[in-house]
Formats: structure tokens, sequence, C-alpha cells
């Protein structure tokens, strides 16, 4: 924008001012010139000033100045492979050609008119540089273009069976986000095929909806690029190798009715590191997790009474398996080529030193501590360790209010480590504190749902306030932690 007044003396009543830049006008009653010019160059403007007595003239040399384009199109475009692609330049203060660098494979850019098309061949995100150009200068913007993969909508094969539907597989094979259909001629979809949509490398995620109640053998086998899979809680039985070698799958949420985890169903899920295993099942089958390499901590439900041979072989990350219940029969190799440590609660039944020849140790279920209104209270809790190179103490610290304390205490001291909670009144919270041995180093390890435990990264010598080690703790309602020895 521009501006600029005309002054005069002996009182001028109105002013004028012709020739002047196009996007510029004069407010004649105060003189102002103003707007914003909208081509470069020089004018030689004829400026006036009036009263009763006559004109007073004056030619005002105004010279518009010509600024480097500033690119107004947007900053971010999506293509997709195969697909024709345009987006066009756009910017300010004429320019008079554009460019762009790092474009994806089979995109060009016409530098006159700013246009990028063409149709891209690779998947993928590319920072694209664009550019415009005026004799002023260049404007400069970054352009995150993404290149999808298609989704491809096949057509579905499917075979009938009193009046319910089992989809057998796709015309052409699917890939990119794939939505199981709830119906198709308006029956139900009840189950996925055996071998359905095996190898469909393309494939990213899977939706099932709620009327699939199974998922039959080898259905999504080698679906090398699947990161996602939808399993709903309709679904009572997932087949052999359902998912075998979908080396890209990082997380799975089994459903709460499936009552067993079907032979190398999750084999050679070589990025899986999540699981969650629902109370419902009662036995792991053989090769179930077979390499799962990506997989480093896992909780066994205590429904779970049976675990066949090599059910988790080779899963080399595996370090922490936690048993809720009783010890299951198990075949052999179960844990073969991990270092899981077998960690089991504290008063279940059949458990020894080892379990399937892994060592194992006890923790003790958490309990919040009760004490009377308005008194301190002071808990330690310990765990006793065959093995003397660790020393694992599991305590929870809980939240609560003088208004739902009630009148008891425990005390159950074992060294040589242990941890107090104190509850401190005045603040209304616990203060944590961990008693180690004044000469050897502590590890301490969280968690907040037994999936999965996480090192601290302070390590604690003697007496160590949790409060400032683990400071997140006080956003919890609850949290577990247990100390090792270095």
């Amino acid at each position: 924008s521009f501006s600029y007044t005309i002054t005069a003396n002996n009182t001028p009543t109105s002013f004028a001012a012709t020739g002047l830049p196009a996007g510029l006008s004069v407010n004649t009653t105060s003189g102002l010139i103003s707007g914003t010019p909208t081509a470069a160059g020089t004018k030689s403007v004829t400026i006036s000033a009036i009263n009763a007595g006559g004109t007073g003239t004056k030619t005002l040399t105004l010279t518009v100045k010509l600024l480097p384009p500033l690119i107004t199109s947007a900053a971010t475009a999506a293509a997709t492979v195969g697909q024709s692609f345009s987006y066009t330049i756009t910017a300010n203060n004429t320019p008079t050609s554009f460019a762009a660098t790092g474009l994806p494979a089979g995109l060009s850019v016409n530098t006159t008119s700013g246009l990028i098309s063409g149709t891209p061949t690779a998947a993928g995100t590319k920072s694209v540089t664009i550019s415009a150009i005026n004799t002023a200068g260049t404007g400069t913007k970054t352009l995150t273009l993404t290149v999808n993969i298609p989704s491809v909508v096949p057509a579905f094969l499917f075979s009938t069976n009193a009046g319910k539907i089992t989809i057998t597989g796709s015309n052409p094979k699917a890939s990119g986000n794939l939505v199981i259909p709830a119906t198709i001629n308006n029956l139900p979809v009840t189950s996925i095929g055996n071998f359905a949509f095996s190898g469909s490398t393309g494939l990213k995620s899977v939706t099932l909806p709620s009327s699939v109640i199974s998922v039959r053998a080898g259905a999504f086998s080698g679906c090398t690029e699947l990161t996602n899979i939808t399993i709903p809680n309709s679904v009572t039985s997932i087949g052999a190798s359902a998912f075998a070698d979908c080396s890209g799958l990082t997380s799975v949420t089994i459903p709460n009715k499936v009552t067993e985890i079907a032979d190398y169903v999750f084999g050679r899920c070589s990025k899986l590191t999540t699981v969650t295993i629902p109370n419902s099942v009662t036995s792991i089958r053989d090769e179930a997790f077979y390499g799962c390499t990506g997989l480093k901590s896992l909780t066994i439900p205590s429904s779970v009474s049976s675990i066949r041979s090599w059910a988790f072989e080779d899963c080399t990350s595996l370090t922490n398996v936690t048993f809720m219940g009783n010890a299951p029969t198990v075949g052999s190799e179960v844990f073969a080529g991990t270092s899981a440590t077998i960690y089991y609660i504290q008063g279940k039944t059949g458990w020894s030193t080892t379990f399937a020849d892994r060592p194992t140790a006890t923790f003790i279920p958490p309990a919040a501590p009760i004490v009377p209104p308005g008194s301190p209270m002071s808990v330690t809790v310990a765990a006793t360790v065959a093995d003397a190179d660790i020393d694992p103490v599991t305590f929870s610290k809980a939240k609560a209010t003088p208004a739902n304390l009630a009148a008891q205490s425990t005390v159950n001291t074992i060294q040589p480590a242990a941890i107090t909670i104190n509850y401190d009144v005045a603040q209304n919270k616990f203060v944590v504190r961990v008693q180690g041995d004044a000469n050897q180093e502590g590890v301490i390890e969280y968690t907040d749902n037994f999936q999965s435990w996480t090192a601290l990264p302070t390590k604690v010598v003697g007496i160590a306030d949790l409060t400032q080690i683990d400071p997140q703790a006080t956003n919890k309602t609850h949290r577990f932690y247990r100390v090792f020895k270095q």
C-alpha cells in the first residue's frame, strides 16, 4: 500500500491529481493519495491545491518499484500414482517466469504459466521448491507434494452359503486402503475366506465390518505393505497364517471373542511391536508369533492355559513376558531365540525358577494403600528373587484424598531394596522414595498397563525421590514400578 498527502499554504479547500499510476486515487478533500499500485514504472503526476483565489499546481515524479514475487498458491498438494495431476504456481508482483525443483518422477513445470502437471510414477512425499521470478528477484516456497498409491476398489469374489457371504478374493488384487463391505447383494459378509487377499503387496490398511465373524487361514498372508488392520469384536476365530509375513504390521488387537491364537497366525510379522491379547484366549498355538523380531514385551492374560511349541521362537527383541495367572502348559522351545525374563504374580501356582527354559521372577500385584483420614501413611513393599543378580520391586502409586481413606496400614519390608510411599495430607499427594543399596546403582522401570515396561533415564543409589525422577507420575491415576540392581 502507498500514501502521499498534498500539502499547500493559503488554506486550500480542495485538491486534485492527474496522471496517477493504476491502483492509486486522490481524496479531493484531504489531498491524500493512496492505494496499491499494480504496475511498476515512473509517472509525472500533476497535483493541485485549490482555493477561492485560484489553483496551485506542481509536478510529482512518482516511481513505483517492482518487488520480488510472493507465492500465494497452497503449500501442500496430493497426487496419485498413475493418475494425472496438475497444480499451478501463483504469485503477486507480476512474475514473468516460474520454476520447480525436486518434482516426483513423471511431473514437470511449465516455466511460462507455472503449471506443474503430468502423471506420477512412484509413491512418496517430496519437498518441492517452487519459484516465481520477475525483474526484481525471485520468490520461493516449499511445496509438500504427497503421491499416494491408488486405492483399488476391486470386484470382490465371493461364495454364498445359507444366505451368508464369504469373500474369497478380488479382481484385480486389492491395494491401498481396503474397506470390506458389510453386505453384498443384500446378504451379510460373515467371513474372509482362505487366502482371499494373500500376496496383495499393495495393500496398506484393512477395515473389516462388524458382520464378519471369521478370518480364515492365510486370508491376508504376505501382504507385506499392510500396516493397519481393524478387526471388530464380532470376530470369533482367526485362522492359521491369517496375517503371516505381513512384515509392515506394527500393532494388533485380538478381538475379545477369540479363544485361540492359531498356528503361525502372525509368523514373521517383523515390525509387530504391540499385541493385545484378551481374557477370552485360552490357547496360543504353534509358531503363533514366530520371528516377530520387533516384539519387546507381552502380557499373557490369566485365561491362557496352553502355549504350544515355538509360539514365540526367534522373537529376538523379546525381553519381558508377564503372566497374569497360573503357569500354563507349554510345548517345546516356546521362547527359543529370545532373551525373555518371565514375570508371574506371587501366589499363582505352577511356577518355578524357570519356565519354558527362561528365568522367572515374581512381582506383587499392586494395591492402593489405605490410611486413616488426616494421617501420614508409610508402606514398604518388596519381592524375593531366587537370582541374586536381579532384585525387582513392584509397587503402585495411587491418588487418594482424606475423605476416602480408611484405617489400615501395611508394612512388609524385605531387603536389600525397598520403596516407601508417604502420603502427604497437606499436599494431597503421595511422596515416593526408593531405599536401595548405598553402594549399588539401581534401575527403575515403570508401566501403566503391564503391556510394556520402560526404564527411567535416571539411575539411583541409596535413597532417591521418585517424584523428581519421574515427574509424569503425578499426572497418573496409577503407575507400577520395579527396581533392579544395575
